[in-house]
């Protein structure tokens, strides 16, 4: 049961530290630093739980428009360019 509930926190803080990575300091309620300094904590979980349940904004509807300063919004161009090279490298 000990080992279940290790593997639960543990995920649960990988899921919070990879969601405070892609938001940024307008979409946190707080500090993003000592939300992911606070991962390092042993809380049973209940912080990730706390930082899903009220550490993050809702400013925006669920699948509404994508926020142009959200770093994840960036990867499509980023591969657009990364392909755009291969194509001038391979001429």
């Amino acid at each position: 049961m000990i080992v279940i509930a290790a593997v639960v926190e543990i995920v649960l803080k990988v899921l919070m530290l990879a969601d405070l990575r892609r938001r940024t300091a307008d979409e946190v309620r707080g500090s993003t630093w000592l939300w992911a300094a606070g991962a390092l904590l042993n809380t049973g979980g209940l912080l990730p739980l706390a930082y899903f349940v009220v550490g993050r904004r809702r400013d925006r509807p669920r699948g509404g428009a994508p926020d142009p300063r959200r770093r994840d919004d960036d990867h499509h161009e980023v591969q657009g360019l990364v392909a755009k090279a291969w194509r001038t490298e391979a001429t």
